[in-house]
This record gives structure tokens, C-alpha cells and sequence, in this order.
């Protein structure tokens, strides 16, 4: 207990330095230590916004001296305008991270074709368990039989960074501000589904998904919804660069390429998402209510709930909800429920 106790009152003394006598009475020493008034030093520091096009890559310090092989994780980018993007872990080096931001900032930076793989339904979830640490940014879509799953990802782990960055740039500044949590369009379900709760009763709910109107938009109207959100520098070349790419298929080292042909979104992940949440927001948000005045509606990304009460004035209908979107352009999928009617499938 003496030892212990000596060591305790040694370590106090580096705490408290400016004390300079420390009781060894136990009630004596508490009371001395309470009423301990420590002298502060501090200085006022400033963080500054990196000027113009530059951009500010923080991390922790850990591999500092090391040039070689490291994994960044949890790192956080900052722009001029202090909007901030956290990207997951990605492998590589500090030179390698450093040239691809030279390179977008200077215009520079090129992206490749878009790659899609098949994929058996039993094994998706062993292959995207692979997939994930290289490449995050990645689509799912029906590959046309039972049991094939197309996965359609960048081809470089570079680019999956890259359209990440693009998807949180954007993200943050359609949305004037970013999820309570994390930083994913994902992360602003939870204020989605409380928008849903806090409807009354209806007597008829109806969903529409416009998951296909990404092959429908016109690359030319997202573009033209795009800029002036980020300007027309490096970042809008970058999106533009994003929407011509081709999708290939690697059939036993001959490669197969598809183009979109400057209709629609390439599916790549939250990039396509986000994408397509701002084109829907200037294309089916700002129309349905001039169609439909006083029927209320929710959106997330490519589904919408609209619920109906006896007493609208206006009719909406699913004749009436294919035609909208045969007027703006998109394609989806209507279904309803109604009283004593089987649930919407998920």
C-alpha cells in the first residue's frame, strides 16, 4: 500500500508541478488537490480554408517519415468552402493519394471504363466480401436469369475514391448539409422513414419505383442541374468525364464495351445514386405538386410514397402516375395497397 501510495503522489507532482507540498494524509491530500488551482497557458489557433481549387488531405500523423505502403483510413478532405468527405479505408501510398488529387485539381485526372462482373446468386456474398476492400463503390442488377447477378464497379480502386469523393461533394452541397451519422446517401434513411410515420391514415398508398430512369435522363439536363452546384472547374469536368463512361465485360481476355450512348446514369455505386436524387428532385418533385396539388408525397432517391385520403381534390391514379412519367421522361414501376389488400412486396 506504501508503494503504491509513493508512486500515486509521484505522478501527482508531474500533474500538478506548481504544488509544492503534497500531504500524506489521505483527507489532507484530497483537499489540497481539490482546491488546486492550475495556471493556464494557451494560444488561439486557427484553421484556414485552403485557398481557390486547392484541397486539404488531414490525416492522423501515424506513418509520418514511412513513404512506403500504408493504409489511409478514416482520413478527412477539406475544400475552400470547409466541406468536409471521410472516405473508408483504401490501401496505398501518400505519393500515390497526393498525385490523384495534383491531377484533379490540374484537370488531369482520367477515369476508366466501368467493369461488370456475373456473379452466381450463392456466391455474391463471398465475392463482394473480396470486392469491398478494393473497390466500395459498386452496383447490383438483375443479370437476366435466376440466378446470375451482374456487379458493374470502377475498374481502378483509384477511381472507386475518386466517385466516392464525388458522391459526398455532392451530397453535401444539394442537401445543404450532410446525415446526422456517417456520410453516405444511405445515412438519411432514418429522417426518410420519420417523414413516413408522421403521415395519418390513408386510404390508399401508392409507391412508384424509378430505379430504370437512369438509363432514361439525358446526360446533357443532369450536367446542366450540376453546375451550379459545383462550378464548372475540375469537379464538373470530373462528373462530366463520369457520365460517358463505358461499361465493359471481360469475356476470357476479350473485352466487351457498351456506351450509354449520352442517355442516362452509369451504375457505380453512390455516385449514381446521388445523381439521380438530383436530377428527380429538379425533375418529379418540382412537378408532381403542380399535377397533383395537395397530395402528399415522400421521395428516397428512386422511391416514392404518395398517399391518398378520400377527400383530395384532385385524382391520382396509377393511368394518372404513368402518364406524369411519360411526361417528364422516366420510367417506373406504380403499385398500391389499399384497405384489406395483401402488403407492397420489399
Amino acid at each position: 500500500m506504501g508503494l503504491t501510495h509513493g508512486l500515486w503522489k509521484r505522478r501527482k507532482k508531474r500533474r500538478f508541478p506548481k504544488m509544492k507540498r503534497l500531504s500524506s494524509n489521505w483527507p489532507e491530500l484530497v483537499s489540497e488537490l481539490e482546491s488546486y488551482i492550475p495556471r493556464l497557458h494557451y494560444r488561439r489557433v486557427c484553421w484556414e480554408f485552403p485557398s481557390g481549387q486547392w484541397i486539404q488531405c488531414k490525416t492522423d500523423g501515424a506513418s509520418r517519415g514511412n513513404p512506403g505502403f500504408t493504409n489511409v483510413e478514416g482520413n478527412a478532405v477539406a475544400d475552400s468552402l470547409a466541406n468536409y468527405a471521410i472516405d473508408e479505408e483504401i490501401s496505398g501510398t501518400f505519393e500515390e493519394l497526393f498525385h490523384m488529387q495534383n491531377l484533379i485539381i490540374r484537370g488531369g485526372y482520367v477515369l476508366s471504363p466501368l467493369e461488370i462482373k456475373r456473379v452466381m446468386g450463392r456466391d455474391l456474398r463471398d465475392f463482394l466480401k473480396g470486392l469491398i476492400p478494393e473497390r466500395p463503390e459498386f452496383m447490383i442488377t438483375g443479370g437476366g436469369g435466376e440466378d446470375i447477378i451482374h456487379v458493374i464497379m470502377p475498374s481502378r480502386k483509384e477511381d472507386a475514391l475518386v466517385l466516392m469523393g464525388l458522391s459526398i461533394t455532392l451530397l453535401r452541397l444539394y442537401r445543404s448539409e450532410m446525415p446526422e451519422e456517417g456520410y453516405r446517401i444511405d445515412c438519411l434513411l432514418p429522417s426518410f422513414y420519420s417523414c413516413l410515420q408522421q403521415e395519418e391514415r390513408v386510404d390508399r398508398l401508392y409507391r412508384i419505383d424509378l430505379g430504370e430512369s437512369i438509363r432514361e435522363i439525358p446526360s446533357s439536363m443532369i450536367k446542366s442541374w450540376v453546375k451550379p452546384l459545383v462550378g464548372d472547374g475540375s469537379v464538373y469536368r470530373l462528373i462530366s468525364s463520369f457520365l460517358s463512361l463505358t461499361v465493359f465485360e471481360d469475356l476470357g481476355g476479350i473485352r466487351v464495351y457498351t456506351s450509354s450512348g449520352g442517355s442516362g446514369i452509369p451504375p457505380a455505386g453512390d455516385i449514381t445514386r446521388v445523381l439521380l436524387d438530383i436530377a428527380l428532385k429538379n425533375l418529379f418533385d418540382s412537378q408532381f405538386p403542380k399535377r397533383f396539388p395537395g397530395i402528399a408525397f415522400h421521395r428516397f432517391v428512386n422511391e416514392v410514397y404518395i398517399f391518398i385520403r378520400k377527400n383530395e381534390k384532385v385524382l391520382f391514379d396509377d393511368k394518372a402516375g404513368y402518364a406524369l412519367l411519360e411526361e417528364l421522361g422516366l420510367r417506373g414501376k406504380i403499385e398500391s395497397i389499399g384497405p384489406g389488400d395483401d402488403p407492397l412486396p420489399p
